[in-house]
């Protein structure tokens, strides 16, 4: 059972783990001839729970934000785990998983009038975000999160024929010990390489987007890592680009991944997810049914406020400071997204 507040989720389990299983099936349609898959999981044990962001809240801001926790190091149950290909079935021999639950209001319109303001005195950043997990040897995770940034918005919906250059971007997140104790950790990745989203599971409805999305990563900590993976790189498992869509049309890209120390070691597995590198607006409006003119996908270009309503809003906030104050006051998980 969870108890959530808005600083703490608390779970409490009796008699240890709880066995899980997994049943799901699906169709490729972008295989050609279609594939099935379908998987049939159970899990032995797993860790401690882990409250991501602020004790659980990843943020929540006047009653906007999310309630997020991970269960890692789950250990697959070969006895009764298979995966299905079309008609060929796989017995699993181990496998090492990780369980996420984020749920929520991640979008919405702020109710108080100077917290509408504050968001309206500059152009918002740009939509996305990249999100990492590790699991290292010896019992050691980390999970770490990047919401896309004006700095490097350049770097983003590129579909030419040179991939990107690298990209540097600041990442916040938590690390958990062999003990299961955890730690706010920041550090920085560098994006090393690049691969094409050059398909799609059903091109027919999601459209091939043909945007570059990364492909490499080389990630640096300090305090709060242990010494030995404090410098790791992350290498796709897969050789071509994972990418699907989300049901609103936005891509993403993501798969399991190697970690490797500064020495090319195999230190453990992960996995990582880019978020809205693409403009998907075409498929949006499919997908909605919508009008899809040059002047309708237009309407739904990034948000830009004009220099006027920026100084009028910024005008607002100073009359109204304590107000917002007291809001920010209240809110949990902010200074995470803020420090990022």
């Amino acid at each position: 059972m969870y108890r959530l507040g808005r600083n703490t989720i608390e779970c409490h389990r009796s008699g240890g783990f709880f066995p899980v299983t997994v049943k799901a099936w699906g169709l490729d349609r972008g295989a050609k001839p279609r594939r099935k898959l379908s998987i049939d999981l159970a899990f032995s044990s797993g860790k401690e729970t882990l409250l991501q962001g602020d004790a659980g809240c990843m943020p929540s801001v006047d009653g906007i934000g999310s309630l997020y926790y991970s269960i890692p190091n789950l250990q697959l149950d070969p006895a009764v785990s298979t995966l299905r290909l079309d008609d060929e079935t796989i017995t699993l021999a181990r496998g090492i998983f990780w369980f996420d639950h984020q749920w929520g209001c991640l979008a919405g319109v702020p109710r108080p009038s100077v917290t509408r303001a504050a968001n309206n005195t500059s152009t918002p950043p740009p939509v996305g975000w990249d999100w990492f997990m590790a699991q290292f040897d010896g019992d050691r995770q980390l999970t770490v999160f990047a919401p896309h940034a004006h700095a490097n918005a350049e770097l983003y919906q590129q579909t030419g024929d040179a991939p990107p250059a690298v990209m540097s971007v600041t990442v916040a997140g938590t690390y958990m010990a062999a003990d299961k104790q955890t730690s706010i950790i920041r550090g920085t990745l560098a994006v090393t390489a690049w691969i094409k989203a050059d398909r799609s599971p059903d091109p027919a409805r999601y459209l091939v987007t043909d945007t570059w999305y990364p492909n490499g990563w080389a990630f640096r900590f300090a305090d709060g890592v242990p010494e030995d993976i404090r410098t790791f790189t992350m290498t796709p498992i897969v050789r071509e680009a994972q990418s699907g869509f989300f049901a609103n049309g936005a891509q993403h890209a993501e798969g399991a991944v190697v970690l490797k120390n500064a020495g090319g070691q195999d230190i453990g597995r992960g996995f990582a997810e880019s978020v809205s590198y693409a403009d998907t607006r075409r498929t949006a409006h499919r997908l909605a049914g919508l009008d899809e003119s040059a002047a309708s996908i237009a309407a739904l270009r990034p948000r830009t406020v004009p220099l006027a309503r920026r100084l009028a809003n910024a005008l607002y906030v100073m009359a109204h400071k304590m107000e917002l104050a007291a809001i920010i006051g209240e809110a949990a998980g902010l200074d995470f997204f803020v420090k990022t």
